[in-house]
């Protein structure tokens, strides 16, 4: 295609901003409707929720809408032409993300992927992307439009969930205390990425504080730390502990709480520190629970909040379920009391059972509910009063629920865990999609004791993947309007020479040039046909071709451009050419494209 041909391609797609007035303002009103249809375009990009970002074969960023913007800090100047992996993503990422980028320009289909990039202020989000490569018409690779959903929250739920599940395991299974500890060290520090973690254990007979666990401290400062004695002035956890209240320290090079500590804490690299108590049920603490930045850090709100909502509890039922365990075993401490530190332990990890957010549900082999949490009790219309004891048979009788039967009652049988997604309507209430995973619980010999039935509400889920989908397809459309106007416009300016020769030609010579006219004017209605019939399963059929005629014809087509252009066209065929079996119209596009460009 020519250059104005290009550019206006390259513009009706919303790919970059090309110069293209000169042919808006030739074409008069039809140029009117195509800055219209630009304008359009543009607005919806703005406009669109998911993020939008459009790339050149060498991987610059030449489109990046209003989404990305919100997401990464970038505004689409910052990073209009620039490398996209040489600031988003993160370096360790780098080399893999180029190649897969490489990959990308060698297929035609939408591609799905995941990955990690970061925002301008150092925050890490995972994208779930779909990218297609658009093409010219030499079958080179010109642009790669990707369209993306922040999916972190997401993932980090999911692996919050995970880690949680882990953590609760071990207790069940009675593991040693600083592997548990560890455990949910681990479990924070993956969550909020960056930071060291710390748990020490009080003394109450010496107010001292002992190591606990910190898997990523180095052990020079973890023996440092060992047997702190707590105070109004002993750092972040000593002082914590004392105050019995959380104490957040920005710098410690220059906060007087870390006077005689500040020397042992800079030398390892340690900037900041905040440590908040850990109290049993009664309200004692026990422990504190500290997380380390190498830079000075103000700690966020959703930090804070993490910590001492989930972190903080979790952290009190392993420890105060552990000293329950060791009174039993050590001091042999009056039944009654223990009874009444077990029930509490008991009562803790079932509000941090009935807290969750996903729906959870303990079968015994028998097929009898013996636990239900509140979310699954609410995602079923039922009271976990009413699940707790009923049969699963009874259950999934009820019209609503009988999908879940034979899915979970395989799982009971193999010992296998299932997962599927089910369109869920219960009377009266919209219409969810439910995640279902059947997880078998197997005793030593392998036999399924019990079954946890984990169900997670996907509604939100499937409508951000549904809008991404629709963002795509408002894309593709963009992209047909490019190609029909591409392939209408061929055939218009070969009819405008048809014209012109026809005017100039002397008489016996005009029908030639006003049958090859008509002939042009079959070829946009068959152009128009094709759109029309685009979804349909039928397609034209192959026909005989005289090549030399063919090219003649192209040749005729082109004569007033080569006229104008004053180019001499020697004509040098091959007497005995085969016929070809093909499909005209498109061949004489062809040609004419190769002449024209």
């Amino acid at each position: 295609m020519g250059m104005n041909e290009s550019n206006q391609y390259s513009a009706m797609n919303g790919i970059t901003a090309v110069p293209y007035e000169d042919d808006i303002l030739a074409n008069g009103t039809d140029g009117e409707a195509v800055g219209r249809n630009l304008a359009f375009l543009e607005a919806v990009l703005a406009m669109a929720g998911a993020m939008i970002m459009v790339f050149d074969h060498d991987g610059r960023v030449v489109r990046f809408n209003h989404a990305l913007e919100q997401l990464t800090g970038f505004s689409f100047e910052q990073v209009r032409g620039k490398i996209f992996w040489e600031f988003f993503p993160l370096p360790d990422t780098v080399d893999n993300l180029r190649q897969e980028f490489a990959r990308r320009l060698d297929g035609r289909i939408p591609t799905n992927y995941e990955t990690d990039y970061l925002a301008q202020d150092g925050t890490r989000h995972l994208i779930a992307f779909t990218s297609t490569v658009l093409r010219d018409a030499q079958n080179h690779a010109e642009y790669v439009i990707a369209t993306g959903i922040d999916i972190t929250v997401r993932r980090d739920a999911e692996q919050l969930l995970v880690a949680q599940k882990r953590v609760l395991e071990m207790i069940a299974r009675g593991a040693p205390l600083p592997k548990v500890l560890g455990e949910v060290c681990a479990m924070v520090e993956a969550h909020l990425r960056g930071v060291m973690c710390s748990i020490l254990l009080l003394d109450k007979p010496s107010q001292t504080l002992h190591h606990g666990a910190a898997p990523s401290l180095p052990l020079a400062y973890r023996q440092a730390i060992d047997g702190l004695p707590i105070g109004p002035r002993a750092g972040s956890c000593g002082t914590a502990a004392f105050l019995e209240k959380p104490v957040i320290v920005v710098d410690i090079a220059s906060d007087p709480l870390w006077k005689e500590y500040r020397d042992c804490a800079l030398v390892h690299g340690l900037r900041a520190c905040w440590s908040t108590p850990i109290t049993a049920t009664e309200g004692e603490v026990v422990a504190t629970f500290a997380i380390y930045y190498p830079e000075p850090h103000q700690p966020t709100p959703a930090e804070l909040n993490f910590v001492q909502q989930t972190v903080v509890p979790l952290a009190g039922i392993v420890i105060e379920r552990k000293m329950a365990e060791e009174a039993l075993k050590v001091a042999h401490a009056d039944q009654t009391s223990l009874a009444a530190q077990l029930r509490q332990s008991r009562d803790a990890l079932r509000t941090l059972f009935d807290g969750m957010s996903d729906g959870l549900l303990l079968l015994q082999h028998e097929g009898v509910i013996l636990v239900a949490n509140q979310a699954a009790a609410a995602m079923l219309g039922m009271t976990p009063h009413t699940l707790v004891l009923m049969p699963w048979q009874q259950l999934c009788a009820e019209p609503h629920v009988r999908f879940l039967d034979e899915f979970v009652q395989t799982s009971f049988r193999d010992g296998q865990p299932r997962h599927r997604r089910e369109q869920y309507q219960r009377p009266g209430v919209a219409s969810q999609v439910l995640d279902i995973q059947a997880l078998p619980l197997l005793d030593e010999a392998g036999v399924v004791e019990q079954m946890i039935v984990h169900l997670v509400d996907s509604t939100e889920q499937v409508q951000l993947e549904a809008l991404a989908i629709q963002n795509e397809r408002e894309a593709a459309s963009g992209r047909l309007a490019a190609t029909i106007a591409h392939d209408i416009n061929t055939p218009l300016q070969s009819i405008k020479n048809c014209l012109y020769l026809a005017a100039h030609a002397e008489e016996n010579k005009r029908a030639t040039y006003m049958q090859v006219a008509s002939e042009e004017l079959d070829r946009i209605s068959g152009v128009v046909r094709q759109m029309l019939h685009l979804y349909r399963t039928h397609s034209s059929q192959q026909v005989p071709v005289e090549l030399n005629c063919l090219l003649n014809r192209v040749l005729l087509l082109l004569g007033s451009t080569m006229e104008e252009r004053m180019i001499t066209v020697e004509q040098q065929f091959a007497a005995q050419v085969p016929m070809l079996w093909g499909y005209p119209d498109q061949l004489t596009q062809v040609f004419l494209n190769l002449l024209l460009n």
